[in-house]
Order: structure tokens, then C-alpha cells, then sequence
């Protein structure tokens, strides 16, 4: 499974800040997390999400993604099923 993993450079509070983060998102194809990474190439701009009790606590690719709803899914795919066969 790769991950992708970047430096941000950014500033909060009048500080600055480079803080590495890892992609909340895995795939097991490397050309896939490698665009993911090129996409963010040095100089531009991106959104983050910073913890503002802890600068250096930031997110990058915060949002929904098909992991999460998996497992809900499978659960209630098989409470259906076990219910089904009762």
C-alpha cells in the first residue's frame, strides 16, 4: 500500500512552519500516489487544515473518500444478509 507523503511549508500566527503529512488515502498503485504528490510540486498554493492548538497538526486531503464508507457499508450489507436468512 503507498501513501503519499509531503512537506508543507506555511505560516499560522505569524510563524512559520514545515511540517511533513501523510495522505490519509492509500493506494496499492504507485503511479497513482505518485500523481498525487506531483500535484503539489514546489511554489503551489494548496488548501490545508491546521489544528489551531498545534500548528505543526495539519491536513491535506481531509474530506470523504471511498474508505470511508466502506466498512459502514459491508456492515449493513451483511446485517441485511444475516436478517435475510433468519
Amino acid at each position: 500500500m503507498y501513501h503519499a507523503e509531503i512537506d508543507f511549508r506555511y505560516s499560522f500566527g505569524g510563524k512559520e512552519y514545515v511540517t511533513p503529512a501523510a495522505s490519509a488515502y492509500g493506494s496499492s498503485s504507485y503511479s497513482e500516489m505518485k500523481r498525487k504528490a506531483d500535484a503539489r510540486l514546489v511554489g503551489s498554493r494548496h488548501k490545508i487544515w491546521i489544528n489551531p492548538k498545534d500548528p505543526n497538526d495539519i491536513r491535506y486531503d481531509a474530506g470523504w473518500t471511498f474508505g470511508f464508507f466502506l466498512f459502514p457499508l459491508l456492515f449493513g450489507l451483511m446485517g441485511v444478509v444475516f436478517w435475510g436468512s433468519a
